[in-house]
């Protein structure tokens, strides 16, 4: 008996600890020629108000029905439709009345379902969580938090920096800036990073979104393990910085690095370990940005990433294709059809695309014509076969005959989801781009892999079936995800060999291994002999670029060693020994050059 009294206490403490906020739960409403009410909600069709709000009620049984209301988001009557306002056109479920709307004066403490892939979410200041508790939680945090107008009082002593920061963040307090799950705080930061670039004369800086990937999962994974990997991170990773604050107080963090970055320029004998990455984050190197944002209690943990470019004359340059479309008009003006808009002349074209890509010199930058309309007439022309040359001579397009396709980095997307693509993989910068054309050309003249395969029969026959004809140009593709596929098809036949059951790829390890070998490779490979010895799960090693190809066949003569009871090295056999187990049943790959 007192077991179930503290059971029931507790769980009753449990339900009070967050408060209950209205739940708008969508519905589109259309009004029959006889006056009938027809519902649509979440799929199905409710013929009277009462069937829908039994529905409701059956959905929602863990909320209570005086804070569940309906909101028709469009009302269609014959052929008129209107859509409804945020606030307006609601019923509520404990309503006895059977006809007409409420509107509501706040929608600032309103939760709303959306539906994301067939699964209901629940959104609460524009951020979208699984839970209705989750999304509850969000907005007490909002009411506790938005309250603190006094970070003002926290920042530096530089005038710059206060007038940029008061710019900057005006009314924007917590409510504002954990917007979108925080990438309302990011976009601002990257506004305040760029005004106090300009103090020093450098160029403003872009939001990466691979950069942007990379500083989330820093994040989430600090955010995870408790702040534990908190000093790793940052002793261990020159491009990145890594620091958490009181959730209401974010805002102020740029301006703090701000502040050590010019008490390190005034004070050149101070700690240059503690600041060696806020130079980079004030550098002319410096072109890209990310911002990785997590929530852990009541404090943020704020992951920075930059993409620093030293000696940009290093690169070879390949000509750049962007693709557009020409309409010729029957009175013969020429409209172009280009990444982010229509052009009603070539001139107007070309300036834009000068000044989009600058960082490209002219004369290797290529207007990819997919399509050309005369009138109604449509040639679509062959793949990649008209280009024209946009810093012409004669001040107009030109067409151009491109001998080597295979040196040619195309763009894909447009606006911030911009991306270069070259051997069918995907770079965040054309310089990027370009670095990895130079290593196809270096890399892929090696062919001599053969000659350091393996002794054992079975393994040099399965790693020529596998790998025939398949050199740095040919792995490299789509970023690597080619020598991935090889790998596990190497690996499975290796498995066959000892009567073990394929494995497949997971999406999910794939992913996380990349991350990992990521954020070995900026730490200049000072974490592969630690993160080899520490996780048990993971298989870390490197190879040489032109010589990846050779990896599974090495690790392969590695297991017949350990099966012939010749001595191995520790780390070698806890490799092997997962690879060909007959546990492991998914496996994933990540590489980075």
């Amino acid at each position: 008996m007192n077991l179930l009294f503290i059971v029931s206490l507790l769980i009753s403490f449990v339900f009070l600890t967050y408060e209950y906020y209205y739940l708008a739960i969508p519905a589109r409403l259309s009004i029959r020629p006889h006056g009938d009410e027809v519902f649509q909600s979440f799929g199905f069709l409710h013929y009277s108000r009462e069937d829908l709000k039994r529905s409701v009620k059956k959905r929602f049984p863990f909320i209570p029905s005086k804070y569940l209301l309906i909101h028709v988001t469009s009302l269609r009557c014959g052929i008129m439709c209107n859509v409804s306002a945020s606030n307006k056109n609601f019923i509520r479920l404990n309503s006895n009345v059977n006809y007409g709307f409420i509107t509501l004066k706040n929608t600032d403490d309103l939760i709303r379902v959306v539906t994301i892939k067939n699964k209901i979410m629940y959104k609460s200041n524009d951020c979208v969580f699984d839970s209705y508790q989750k999304a509850s939680e969000n907005l007490d945090e909002v009411k506790k938090y938005d309250k603190l107008k006094s970070q003002y009082k926290l920042i530096g002593k530089d005038e710059y920096g206060r007038e940029t920061w008061r710019s900057v963040w005006k009314n924007c307090f917590y409510k504002c800036f954990s917007k979108n799950n925080f990438y309302e705080l990011i976009l601002t930061f990257l506004v305040e990073l760029n005004k106090y670039r300009l103090s020093f004369l450098e160029n403003p800086v872009k939001l990466s979104a691979t950069l942007q990937y990379s500083a989330f999962n820093v994040a989430k994974q600090i955010a995870q393990e408790k702040f534990e990997l908190m000093s790793k991170f940052k002793s261990s990773s020159s491009n990145e910085i890594v620091s958490f604050i009181s959730a209401p107080f974010a805002n102020i963090q740029l301006n703090k690095w701000y502040e050590e970055y010019l008490l390190f320029r005034r004070k050149l004998n101070s700690n240059k370990e503690k600041t060696r990455n806020l130079i980079g984050l004030f550098s002319l190197h410096t072109t890209k940005v990310g911002f990785g944002i997590s929530k852990i209690g009541k404090y943020i943990i704020i992951v920075f990433s930059l993409l620093i470019s030293f000696v940009l004359q290093t690169y070879e340059y390949y000509y750049l294709a962007i693709p557009a479309r020409l309409l010729t008009h029957l009175n013969g003006t020429r409209h172009y059809f280009g990444l982010d808009g229509i052009y009603r002349s070539g001139e107007s074209l070309k300036r834009n695309l000068l000044r989009q890509f600058s960082t490209t010199p002219p004369d290797f930058l290529l207007l990819q014509l997919l399509s050309t309309h005369h009138g109604f007439i449509l040639n679509a022309t062959q793949h990649n076969n008209r280009f024209l040359k946009v810093n012409s001579d004669n001040g107009n397009f030109e067409d151009i005959n491109v001998e080597n396709r295979d040196e040619l980095i195309i763009t894909s997307g447009s606006g911030r989801q911009l991306m270069f693509v070259a051997n069918d993989g995907y770079y965040d910068s054309y310089l990027l781009a370009c670095e990895y054309l130079d290593n196809v050309k270096k890399y892929d003249k090696v062919k001599s892999q053969y000659k350091l395969v393996g002794k054992d029969e079975y393994g040099r026959e399965t790693w020529r079936r596998v790998w025939s004809n398949c050199h740095f140009k040919c792995f490299s593709a789509m970023n690597f995800f080619e020598l991935i596929l090889r790998w596990l098809k190497e690996l499975n036949f290796y498995r066959r060999y000892f009567s073990l059951l394929p494995v497949e790829l997971s999406n999910y390890l794939h992913h996380y291994a990349c991350f990992a070998a990521s954020s070995i490779a900026g730490s200049n490979l000072r974490l592969l002999h630690r993160a080899a010895s520490v996780f048990s799960k993971e298989i870390v090693t490197k190879a040489s670029a032109p010589f990846a190809s050779l990896k599974m066949n090495q690790l392969y003569e590695l297991f017949l060693s350990l099966k012939r009871r010749r001595h191995i090295n520790k780390e070698s056999k806890k490799i092997v020994t997962v690879l060909f187990s007959r546990k492991t049943t998914r496996v994933g790959f990540g590489n980075i050059v």
